[in-house]
């Protein structure tokens, strides 16, 4: 493996436990629970889960309609260069706990603190880094799927489960 590679995802790892951890301990001081009022039982487990892959499948078919409606080369581009930079089962290794911490800081501490459309915009704002002009529809798309994702969580009484599932399928999917 080559080292610059490892240093990286090292980064990004320790990066994701931090956003993870702030959200969390957010949460946490908020008095927000870890999960919904009805707790952790098989169906709403498997209701959370199920709506979350469904929603994952149908946000990753609007990004390809819209992949062919504009042209989003240069963003697959820049993306494809930065899962090179990362490496492929780096990034594949990264991306539960990623989603997992930006689950929890958008959607479990920021959604109930300042709803849905500023953790919306929040979470699109987020996924413009690096700043280059090639990004520019990823902080548009991201702030849509984030929208989407915050209405998974609502719509299961604060679930995580459910917009969490549905960003790995997207993110493993795109």
């Amino acid at each position: 493996m080559n080292a610059s590679r490892t240093r990286l995802a090292l980064g990004a790892g320790g990066f994701y436990a931090a956003l993870g951890g702030a959200g969390e301990r957010w949460m946490h001081r908020a008095g927000a629970p870890p999960w919904p009022a009805g707790g952790l039982g098989a169906g709403p487990l498997a209701a959370a889960g199920g709506l979350g892959l469904a929603v994952g499948l149908l946000l990753h078919g609007a990004y390809r309609a819209t992949r062919r409606a504009a042209s989003l080369a240069p963003l697959e581009r820049a993306l494809a260069e930065a899962t090179e930079a990362v490496g492929f089962w780096n990034l594949l290794g990264l991306m539960p706990g990623a989603v997992l911490a930006e689950e929890v800081l958008f959607r479990g501490a920021m959604q109930p603190a300042w709803g849905l459309p500023l953790a919306s915009v929040c979470f699109g704002l987020a996924h413009f880094l690096p700043p280059r002009r090639e990004f520019w529809p990823y902080p548009l798309l991201a702030t849509a799927a984030g929208a989407v994702f915050g209405g998974c969580y609502a719509f299961t009484g604060g679930h995580l489960l459910a917009p969490g599932v549905a960003h790995l399928t997207l993110n493993g999917l795109n």
